[in-house]
């Protein structure tokens, strides 16, 4: 199943693995829009907020609750779905807990690790500067805040772009809304209300649906991302074989890669995140289903797009809000190098996505 929440955490999420530190404004950008950019980093790293997020992709439209604390250098997130099926997410740390309706298939891009900002530190910024321009735009009201805004536009065909609203007070960004190379917004998410408490206290990280009849609640670790020098490539899978790329979307290198062990799977999930330091697309590799179901081909909906094969006996699963272009070709270069004879891949089952 697919779900719409998750991209909504392109603004509650902007603090899950940043690392930022100052960088020099990118050559031909406009250094108040860059410096801007840099100034939303940090403080949705270090700013305690609580508000009322609503987020809209091609006639969809959902409310959620979010209530996100820094407190001794930890972070931690809270989100409740106000509309729709309840669904709640609990971040404590690097420890992350979702709380989604028994009988819904949780997919592996139901986990909900959105994040505009995750891969946006020092080095990542002053190389947007070949693939991304940075202009500001004109300033707005949002959440009856006045914010400062900024235009985020590709270069190229292989990535979208952004127009992000800064809170002028916190730093906080507060409206940001994704767009095609002609400027269309593809889906936005907006803050109607926010506040910034000095203090949360701890029963506001307490799951509502914890106890809730029906419910069931699926856990994963948070991992960090990688550093600039790690080559790009997984670590060995079961059977011997390295994960690794034939080829990459100019800018777009391995950042993230983990192995997981996800609901509904049977086995090992291999995980990696690809990024051009702003744009993000999410890899995932399970041993295929003995009926060789799943994805096939490429599939979206709304800025999301999905590609889906068959490689030596795993079913392959490429997610990201990117280009179609971008995330086939990620998932048609991924090669299973060093593993020993699999035999062939199952029968080939198209499934669309829900």
């Amino acid at each position: 199943m697919w779900s719409v929440w998750p991209v909504a955490g392109v603004l509650m999420l902007a603090t899950w693995g940043v690392r930022a530190s100052p960088a020099a404004a990118p050559q031909g950008a406009n250094p108040s829009a860059v410096a801007l950019l840099e100034r939303a980093v940090a403080a949705s790293r270090n700013t305690s907020y609580a508000g009322t997020l609503v987020y809209r992709s091609e006639g969809v439209m959902e409310v959620l609750r979010v209530t996100h604390r820094v407190r001794n250098g930890q972070q931690d997130e809270h989100i409740i779905t106000l509309t729709g099926t309840p669904r709640e997410l609990l971040r404590i740390g690097n420890q992350l807990t979702c709380f989604f309706p028994r009988g819904r298939r949780v997919d592996l891009h139901n986990v909900p690790i959105k994040n505009l900002f995750a891969h946006l530190r020092g080095p990542a910024l002053e190389r947007l500067r070949e693939w991304y321009g940075f202009q500001s735009i004109a300033a707005d009201r949002v959440a009856g805040r006045n914010c400062l805004g900024v235009a985020v536009d590709p270069r190229d065909g292989y990535r979208y772009g952004y127009r992000v609203w800064v809170d002028q007070a916190t730093g906080v960004p507060l409206r940001v809304a994704l767009v095609d190379g002609s400027a269309r917004v593809l889906e936005q998410v907006m803050y109607t209300q926010i506040e910034f408490p000095t203090s949360i206290p701890d029963s506001a990280f307490v799951p509502t649906l914890k106890d809730a009849e029906g419910y069931r609640a699926v856990r994963q670790k948070i991992s960090a991302p990688l550093d600039d020098a790690t080559p790009p490539r997984l670590a060995n899978d079961a059977a011997g074989g390295a994960w690794t790329f034939a080829a990459m979307p100019p800018g777009f290198t391995v950042t993230l890669q983990d192995q997981r062990h996800m609901p509904d799977r049977i086995g090992v999930v291999n995980h990696l995140m690809v990024s051009d330091g702003l744009s993000s697309v999410s890899v995932f590799a399970a041993q295929a289903e003995p009926a060789g179901a799943g994805l096939k081909g490429l599939s979206h909906i709304g800025a999301v797009h999905a590609y889906g094969r068959f490689l030596d006996g795993y079913h392959v699963t490429v997610v990201g809000e990117a280009p179609g272009r971008t995330v086939k070709m990620i998932g048609d270069a991924l090669e299973l190098q060093g593993q020993a004879n699999a035999g062939p891949p199952p029968a080939l089952a198209t499934t669309a996505a829900h």
